[in-house]
């Protein structure tokens, strides 16, 4: 029982320092327990061939929105780039589900996404548009997903990429500059509908564990604490 309590702190550790890699890589993290489930507004946008579309004529399969700015080198580029190698084999972009890039930088115009979209070697099925900035900002909002003005140039930022169904209701985050194909996979599934009794499940076993580790701790403790008390009245 103690071997057991002291490999549970350390699986506990590995799981803080694998949670804490992946939220530093994510300032401003979105308050999912205020996003998930929540509906998408619908937006105006114009791709980067210069139509216009709304943003609920991709309703229907789910959608991976990608929140960027243009002109971004440090974490944009690197999440399109991460997002590009993990998308799923096993699904076909613009058959079973839609991927859309915006930019949330008013600065930014058609010119600017398909120099982004010719940088990366994106498909045409991988939309990348712009929109009016007051109704940006209201999918920004409903996405919970933040930035500031810099001085110096360009924006911090939240990093991640959001999942939604096809009713384009927010069903996963995707934290991070990395992406894991296993992550893009699950996101998926959870837009699909496929995933939920997994992710259920994965949640219930890691407080099934909490709770079985910090039970561990408690008896360790009180075994320590007796025989401490016997050695000193011994």
């Amino acid at each position: 029982m103690r071997n057991f309590g002291w490999m549970g702190w350390i699986a506990c550790l590995a799981l803080a320092v694998q949670t804490a890699s992946v939220w530093g890589n994510t300032p401003f993290p979105p308050n999912q327990e205020k996003t998930l489930g929540k509906p998408l507004p619908d937006v105006h946008f114009t791709d980067d061939s210069g139509k216009a579309f709304l943003l609920s004529e991709l309703r229907g399969k789910p959608l991976f929105l990608n929140p960027v700015f243009a002109s971004c080198k440090h974490t944009c580029s690197p999440i399109i780039q991460n997002l590009k190698k993990a998308l799923p084999e096993g699904a076909k972009l613009g058959v079973d589900y839609n991927l859309l890039t915006f930019s949330f930088d008013p600065q930014d115009d058609v010119v600017r996404m398909q120099t982004l979209r010719k940088q990366h070697g994106l498909a045409a099925e991988w939309k990348l548009a712009v929109g009016n900035k007051d109704e940006v900002r209201r999918l920004l909002e409903a996405l919970d997903f933040r930035y500031m003005t810099l001085e110096e140039d360009g924006f911090a930022h939240s990093n991640f990429v959001v999942a939604a169904d096809q009713d384009q209701k927010i069903r996963f985050y995707l934290l991070g500059v990395s992406q894991d194909p296993g992550m893009v996979l699950r996101a998926l599934e959870a837009a699909q509908g496929r995933g939920q009794w997994k992710e259920r499940f994965r949640i219930i076993l890691f407080f099934v564990s909490l709770a079985g580790l910090l039970a561990s701790a408690w008896f360790i403790m009180q075994v320590r604490s007796r025989v401490h008390a016997r050695r000193q009245t011994a």
